[in-house]
């Protein structure tokens, strides 16, 4: 295969969240309203979750697509009264589609997740850790690796929702990773300059931004800032689960390489135009279930 054609297919397949947990005694430390650590929640601080009945802004990836209502259940089977309050685990999957020089490309991105959530009437502070991601892509001939360096170096992210007559509303968190200090984290430009003040070495390894590797056909590190954001909207099930779709969008910027071919060319992937292909479950966990815990049994805990 074409050189330029695999790395192309590649970089598609990176135009997502790429990135899984690290020890739990990691320095990871998140913050919901403060642009100085690069994430920002429409629900600002963690007590000010908007109203049920607030629709989200529509000019915004805010979930605005509410999912579809479930086949009425059995009438003979008693749903399960979900207390939203403790520890979850949870599958989030955000599909992209990008069009390459033979066709389209999908890519996956499938994110597990240990959420703490701590309610106040409707109102929820949800506490965010990721434990493992793993990407299922059409792109061929090269495979990204995290480094242990960029794990350990992800906050954990707080943000609010609400939690109404069994139905969750997350509104959108913003995160940008590689770079920080922006007057406006969700629509300033992003970076194209190694050398531009917001940039920093997030991950410690001497190289600008944060740095994914390579290896395959094509090997190398790419060094980029990327600006990532995700809203779910979601219902309880009969039994107890939470199920619902994912909005998300993505936006990167690449710094560098030790590659040349790996910054060749910088394809951005769209959200799946299939509201249904990207989604989210979440199921009730002991709280002692930690990140590596949930990683472990992630095939047995979910349904999809």
């Amino acid at each position: 295969m074409n050189a330029k054609l695999t790395c192309w297919m590649l970089v598609v397949a990176l135009s997502a969240s790429l990135f899984a947990c690290g020890d739990d005694s990691s320095p990871r430390r998140g913050n919901g309203g403060d642009e100085d650590t690069g994430v920002e929640s429409d629900a600002g601080d963690a007590g000010d979750a908007p109203d049920a009945d607030d629709a989200p802004d529509a000019d915004e990836p805010d979930g605005a697509d509410e999912p579809d209502v479930a086949d009425e259940p059995d009438a003979s089977v008693e749903p399960v009264e979900v207390d939203i309050n403790g520890v979850w685990a949870a599958k989030m999957v955000t599909s992209g589609i990008a069009e390459t020089p033979i066709g389209e490309s999908q890519s996956d991105t499938v994110s597990v997740l240990r959420m703490e959530i701590s309610s106040d009437g409707q109102n929820l502070t949800v506490v965010t850790e990721t434990c493992d991601v793993t990407i299922e892509s059409d792109a061929v001939g090269a495979s990204p690796v995290i480094p242990d360096a960029l794990v350990n170096s992800l906050p954990i992210t707080e943000r609010g929702g609400t939690f109404v007559d069994g139905n969750l509303v997350l509104p959108t968190l913003y995160e940008v990773r590689g770079a920080q200090n922006f007057d406006d984290l969700r629509n300033d430009p992003l970076p194209e300059d190694a050398e531009d003040p917001r940039v920093y070495d997030q991950d410690g390894d001497g190289n600008p931004g944060i740095t994914v590797s390579v290896e395959g056909v094509i090997s190398g590190d790419i060094y980029l800032v990327q600006r990532f954001s995700n809203a779910l909207v979601g219902s309880q099930t009969d039994d107890g689960r939470i199920e619902g779709r994912v909005t998300w969008s993505d936006e990167q910027s690449v710094l560098g390489s030790s590659n040349e071919f790996l910054e060749t060319l910088q394809p951005q992937s769209e959200p799946n135009s299939d509201p249904d292909a990207s989604y989210f479950e979440m199921v009730s966990v002991e709280s002692t279930a930690d990140c590596a815990t949930i990683a472990s049994q992630s095939g047995s805990l979910f349904t999809r």
